[in-house]
């Protein structure tokens, strides 16, 4: 196994959706729902913009 596939699989475990509530905890932003409306006040923002992130970082 490649160094970079090693570190995709670790990354994909860290930065999980499962996990999620988690890290935004960890962050300062407040909670799912204060992180969300900052977001837009949709879940689904949040989530997108989560997923772009890890593209952006790993991919």
């Amino acid at each position: 196994m490649r160094i970079s596939d090693m570190m995709r699989e670790t990354v994909s475990t860290e930065l999980s959706r499962e996990r999620l509530t988690a890290l935004i905890e960890l962050s300062g932003l407040g909670t799912v729902k204060d992180t969300s409306t900052a977001f837009g006040g949709k879940p689904v923002q949040l989530l997108a913009a989560f997923k772009q992130l890890q593209q952006q970082l790993y991919y």
